[in-house]
């Protein structure tokens, strides 16, 4: 057998038929059963219904004669043009003819309109003429009228009934509804339609953008079984089938599925009563329309091929209405009838029917209270995810654990987390699982998109933000926060200036240049010569001015001014004359430039606040990103603020830093000066276990908690639960931001420099700015002990070289007295 193929991309000709084997048969008479379908699915509905079908008929009758001369086969498949020639009709027509076509379902469209004026004769005596059977689709007309009668019933039954402009749809339509034929929906929801065409690659992001949006709170879908429950999958996944959310279903016929629903509101318009439907194995729009097409169908294949004499003439009652069907095998559809569900999988209950007659009766079924036993018990049922970020001490690895990104309530401590575990565990909750931000953000708008922690959250990928997430109002109207955990304020992290330890003790050398204090001496040393030349020259009357009286008397001069005697020669007195007037001159430039030097170096090190930030040039600042310290600089009305802002962006191309790992490396780094504005509660913690930080400048008090998917209806359970760990809260903040002394960063690393910063004391911050502390005057302290240990060692030497030379003089005087008595014993007698 030849055919004609035409490869035209329009419309799929499919022929789907039951092969009869017959065995001994002379006369077999082969009938073809056609079916003119756009969606691949129709082939393998009909394959499987016509099967069943056609063995039930062989059931019914297994004695007639013709149960085994009929024999049903496969025609093939060819493909026709929306506007098909003649002789494109022509071959169709042949094609039918002699593969015997008895019946043909169509689903309406503008080729099939073509093809119902094609007449195509049979060799059977009882229908001589093939006829053609248009069951789909459904009018998008009367889909209209019916989803917006159980639309405008299922609001006005809500708890909370309003007008529909106070409703916002989103609609997901397949390709087989055109937006034009929406009209009513937009009018019926002014101003607040989003219409999304349904495209399998972009359902995700359209269910995000729903998701996001906070504003839509009734979702329409109309499309196939497959693509529907690919979306109601998605929408489970990230929270789209929560109780704040109204779905209104046609199509994809939501019956089984393998998780517990967490809402109640969802109202499916089905074709047939569901339990028939999972009898007949009916599963999709697609195959209650082939379904009804063979329900047509059998009664006319159970009259020829049993041989009934009364020739049909019934009405059949079909999934998707009633049909007429006439003895010469024509039929007609009567009505459209459409059964309204509400609530999905096992809560399934029949709540309405519809009908293109006119016919429309819903049931009072308002939305059934829900109990706290109930959110909790789906609260169990699956995985809780909580979505975190490591910011110790609020959230770190647990000792021994690290690098895990789905992590385990073991992996994972700190105040906030055991806060949440405390909580969860509570509430009875044991299967959760802690998954760590990958972005290290808290969560900040760019656009309408929400990132970090708050972007997991209204995404539905996580139940509950488990961080210090600060409370303002852009994040309020994204997310639910919990009630308030704990406060603190913004400040600033920075290192103490660092300074090379041994020019911090003798600083008081700093004001004149090495040089300076060169030539100074040298300047001692050549006054006190020429004194001393002077002196031998002119002897002065009333002192011995030798080289080393000189030399004191010098130095006695620059230090303290006149002491002792002044020489009594003019030409002396010239000298030293000059001389006083170059220690007037030295003294009052040390005075004037250790005054400057201390003042400037009071302003450098004094940051704290950011006024003082400002004026300081020498600092870097910058804040961690995606927190609400850098969207509070970014938009603040305050100049300072704004002023710090553009410090900030000098620094880094965004204003801020990725994370607090590398905002604690700039400001440990002791070649930069780095200011960090953040949380004062974990700055102070840093600045504890961090060498030579301090926290200072706090200012914009801070409310922290935890947040939670919008409308989510837990909130008051984990609420509550908050509310009566006041006590433990306070606990655990002490317990984790309590640095134990071992804890403590010593900066002691063995070098010289850490030796000496070792035994240097500290001075209290903040210090008042151009005051002498301590360390300032350590330096001559320490000249004025060395000093002392240098005289005290002289006096020790001078003693004893004052007891040798004693020593050795009376070695002498005794020796002296030897050879004098010697001398006396040999002088000879006169």
């Amino acid at each position: 057998m030849t055919w004609s193929r035409f490869n035209l991309p329009l419309l799929l000709l499919l022929v789907g038929s039951y092969s009869a084997v017959i065995c001994g048969a002379r006369n077999v008479t082969t009938i073809s059963l056609g079916l003119v379908w756009d969606i691949p699915e129709a082939v393998i509905e009909f394959d499987i219904q016509s099967g069943r079908m056609l063995t039930m008929i062989r059931n019914y009758c297994p004695w007639a004669p013709r149960i085994y001369q009929t024999g049903f086969n496969t025609s093939g498949a060819f493909s026709i043009n929306s506007l098909p020639t003649t002789n494109e009709l022509s071959s169709v027509k042949a094609s039918l003819s002699e593969w015997n076509f008895l019946f043909f379902g169509i689903k309406q469209n503008s080729v099939t309109q073509v093809l119902e004026a094609v007449t195509v004769p049979t060799t059977l005596s009882e229908f001589p003429v093939m006829q053609k059977h248009v069951v789909a689709p459904l009018p998008q007309s009367l889909l209209m009228d019916a989803l917006l009668k159980a639309i405008a019933h299922r609001i006005n039954e809500s708890q909370h009934p309003a007008h529909p402009s106070n409703y916002k749809a989103a609609l997901l339509f397949d390709n087989s509804v055109q937006i034009s034929e929406l009209y009513p929906l937009f009018t019926y929801f002014t101003e607040g339609v989003i219409y999304y065409p349904l495209s399998v690659s972009l359902i995700e992001a359209d269910l995000l953008s729903v998701r996001r949006s906070h504003a839509v709170n009734i979702i329409l879908i109309v499309t196939d079984a497959q693509l529907g429950a690919y979306i109601r999958d998605k929408a489970f996944a990230i929270g789209l089938l929560g109780s704040r959310y109204r779905w209104f279903v046609h199509g994809p016929r939501f019956i089984n599925n393998g998780w517990t629903i967490r809402s109640m509101n969802v109202t499916s318009l089905e074709f047939g009563r569901i339990d028939d439907a999972i009898t007949a194995k009916v599963l999709s729009t697609t195959g209650a329309f082939i379904h009804d097409l063979l329900a047509i169908w059998t009664p006319y294949l159970k009259q020829y091929m049993c041989e009934e004499k009364n020739p049909v003439n019934q009405t059949v009652n079909g999934f998707t209405g009633l049909f007429k069907l006439n003895p010469d095998g024509s039929a007609r559809r009567l009505t459209w009838q459409i059964e309204i569900y509400a609530g999905m999988g096992y809560h399934r209950v029949q709540v309405g029917v519809w009908s293109s007659s006119g016919r429309f009766e819903m049931l009072s079924r308002p939305d059934p209270p829900r109990t706290s036993a109930d959110i909790l018990a789906e609260m169990r049922s699956s995985k809780f995810l909580v979505a975190t970020l490591l910011s110790p001490p609020y959230v770190q690895y647990a000792e021994g654990a690290s690098g895990c990104s789905q992590c385990r309530g073991s992996d994972l401590t700190g105040m906030y987390i055991e806060i949440c575990k405390t909580v969860l565990n509570n509430l009875g909750i044991t299967n959760y699982e802690f998954v760590l931000q990958g972005d290290a953000a808290y969560g900040v708008k760019t656009g309408d998109v929400w990132n970090g922690v708050i972007g997991t959250v209204m995404d539905g990928k996580a139940m509950l933000g488990c961080a210090p997430i600060t409370i303002n109002t852009n994040r309020f109207e994204a997310v639910d926060f919990t009630q308030v955990i704990h406060s603190s304020r913004e400040s600033l992290l920075l290192r103490k200036r660092s300074t090379d330890p041994l020019m911090l003790v003798f600083q008081f050398i700093l004001p004149l240049h090495y040089s300076i204090w060169l030539s100074i001496l040298g300047v001692l040393i050549l006054v006190a010569l020429v004194l001393f030349v002077m002196n031998k020259i002119a002897p002065n009357s009333d002192s011995n001015y030798n080289f080393y009286n000189s030399v004191f008397f010098t130095f006695a001069e620059v230090v303290q001014g006149t002491a002792g005697t002044t020489p009594s020669q003019i030409s002396s007195r010239i000298v030293v004359s000059f001389f006083w007037f170059f220690t007037m001159f030295l003294f009052l430039s040390y005075v004037a430039n250790y005054a400057v030097f201390r003042t400037l170096d009071g302003v450098r090190q004094q940051v704290t606040s950011m006024e003082t930030l400002i004026q300081n040039r020498e600092y870097e600042c910058g804040s961690l990103n995606n927190t609400v310290t850098d969207s509070l600089l970014q938009s603040s009305a305050y100049l300072h603020m704004q002023q710090v802002y553009l410090l900030m962006s000098e620094t880094f191309s965004n204003g801020s830093v990725s994370d607090i790992s590398a905002a604690l490396s700039l400001v440990n780094d002791r070649t930069r000066n780095f200011v960090l504005i953040s949380d004062s509660l974990q700055n102070k913690y840093y600045s504890e276990i961090g060498c030579d930080l301090v926290s200072t400048g706090d200012f914009y008090d801070l409310k922290n908690a935890m947040i939670l998917p919008k409308d989510t209806e837990y909130k008051h359970l984990i609420d509550v639960q908050l509310a009566n760990m006041t006590q433990e809260i306070a606990s655990l903040q002490t317990k984790f931001f309590t640095v134990h002394q071992s804890a403590k960063n010593s900066c002691y690393d063995g070098s010289f420099d850490s030796v000496v910063r070792y035994y240097i004391p500290k001075d209290a911050w903040p210090i008042e700015p151009g005051a002498l502390t301590l360390t300032d005057t350590l330096g001559i302290a320490v000249i004025n002990l060395v000093g002392c240990c240098v005289a005290v060692a002289l006096a020790g030497m001078e003693r004893l070289i004052g007891h040798i030379q004693r020593r050795r003089s009376g070695i002498r005087r005794e020796q002296q007295v030897v050879k004098a008595s010697e001398v006396k014993f040999r002088r000879p007698n006169v």
